[in-house]
């Protein structure tokens, strides 16, 4: 690598991924600094992008883990649940407030908004009614 600044400017531009716009405004400045400060701004802004969808990843990742550990819990409490005995009434229950929601005949938005209610209330996923 070369000790020019002018030379720094055109590698560092060469090697990153610049749109034409941008190329084109490096180029037409005279002034050495002035080519360092654009170029040293594009890439503050391209940071500024690749940490927000680092932030981005990483809170969809803590959300899908908590949403995978709800989904663990819930199987577990189910599985003690049906150890327990208990739970019976409760899936007696849940379906017969299905069957109600099915016999409103509900537009199918509606339908599924109760249906979805009803398993979070009652912290369960049970297989849910076809729609033929």
């Amino acid at each position: 690598m070369s000790d020019d600044p002018l030379q720094l400017v055109y590698a560092i531009a060469t090697y990153i991924r610049l749109g034409v716009a941008d190329q084109q405004r490096i180029l037409e400045l005279d002034s050495t600094n002035e080519k360092l400060r654009l170029l040293m701004n594009i890439l503050n802004k391209e940071l500024e992008v690749l940490e927000l969808a680092a932030r981005f990843r990483l809170r969809r990742s803590q959300k899908l883990r908590r949403s995978s550990a709800n989904i663990i819990l819930r199987e577990q409490l189910k599985a003690i649940q049906k150890e327990l005995g208990e739970g019976d009434e409760q899936t007696v229950e849940v379906e017969e407030f299905r069957e109600k929601i099915e016999a409103a005949k509900m537009p199918d938005e509606a339908r599924r908004e109760a249906n979805r209610e009803l398993d979070r209330f009652h912290g369960c996923r049970l297989p849910q009614p076809s729609t033929a």
